[in-house]
């Protein structure tokens, strides 16, 4: 159901719900759980868009770096699969999701998706898999006690009312970050951005600020893996991500020149004719390749990917342009507290 203004009253009622059930956990009448080790959320206030999975591969790897054992539980939105699946190097993407697949290929640990985040962080500390725990979208999931709750916002979206759900895409009111250790103002373009950012965020006075942008870390064939250049190339972009936007953004950064996008909903899994008539474009706008995320890389299946005969898939990471100390800060904190429980 895509959001419309008509949705109103389902989103006031919407709103009260999600209102009644932070008071319950605020006033104690709800509990969360705590699974013996500390608990890292990654989560945001808006659905979609923001930047979520390449910002938990950073922490992640940020906590291997301080010699800590990661597990990574997430639920694996879009997957056909149910139960509780230890994400491998090869995984079955649709049994999995798009996004753990993904993390299993650039995380250090354990990647677990589950339809409980809570029972898989109870399987993962009841093993002794990991050291710390980080929670892929667990802001509203307040029934998994966590030490550090991080919470993603773009900057755009700091500038507009958003309504919520299903009127809009937010998911909570904004004045939920005050839940939040951490806040992290995600597709940052530079100082300035940030600094404008953080002007509509002054009400918060005692959660930190920072902020990171998404860069191109390589451009790589599909077939081959080798890198390639786009600078000065026409090309067609292909995606299926909450923010369809900021990849055509990246693009046009790489120096692409982007004759066209084909643009599907958030987890969209691409058919054989889907792809095959990106072909087509690609061969009308006398494009040189088609151009897709690693995101979206990993929901076309093998079979089909041969429809479409040149395809660049671009990698990304989230690079923190302001606040990396105290990021630093924050996980040295969590470190500290697995220490303790060693």
């Amino acid at each position: 159901m895509k959001p419309n203004a008509l949705y109103l009253p389902l989103a006031g009622l919407y709103g009260a719900v999600v209102a009644l059930r932070n008071l319950f956990f605020d006033s104690g009448i709800f509990r969360a759980t705590r699974v013996g080790l500390p608990v890292v959320s990654v989560g945001n206030v808006r659905a979609g868009g923001t930047g979520k999975t390449p910002f938990v591969v950073l922490v992640a790897q940020m906590l291997s770096a301080r010699g800590l054992r990661v597990g990574v539980v997430a639920r694996g939105y879009g997957r056909i699969g149910e139960g509780r699946i230890v994400v491998g190097e090869h995984p079955d993407v649709r049994r999995v999701g798009d996004e753990p697949a993904m993390m299993a290929r650039s995380v250090q640990g354990t990647v677990v998706v589950d339809d409980s985040k809570r029972n898989a962080a109870r399987w993962v500390a009841s093993g002794a898999l990991a050291d710390v725990i980080i929670v892929d979208d667990g802001f509203q999931h307040r029934w998994l006690a966590r030490d550090l709750d991080i919470v993603l916002v773009g900057a755009r979206e700091l500038e507009d009312n958003e309504r919520l759900l299903p009127a809009g895409y937010a998911r909570e009111p904004r004045s939920a970050l005050r839940r939040a250790h951490l806040v992290v103002v995600t597709g940052c373009r530079s100082v300035e951005e940030l600094e404008t950012a953080r002007t509509h965020l002054a009400w918060l006075k005692d959660v930190p600020t920072i902020g990171v942008k998404l860069v191109a870390t390589e451009v790589v064939d599909a077939a081959t893996k080798a890198v390639t250049d786009l600078r000065n190339r026409r090309v067609v972009a292909l995606s299926g991500i909450g923010n369809p936007a900021s990849f055509e953004r990246t693009l046009q950064e790489l120096g692409a020149d982007v004759a066209a996008h084909r643009s599907f909903a958030d987890h969209h899994w691409f058919t054989s004719q889907e792809l095959a008539s990106v072909e087509q474009d690609r061969v009308r706008l006398r494009a040189e390749r088609v151009v897709t995320t690693e995101k979206d890389f990993v929901r076309i299946a093998p079979e089909d990917a041969a429809a479409l005969a040149l395809l660049s898939v671009v990698r990304v990471r989230q690079e923190i342009i302001d606040g990396e100390q105290t990021l630093h800060a924050q996980l040295g904190r969590i470190a500290e507290k697995a220490a303790v429980r060693e």
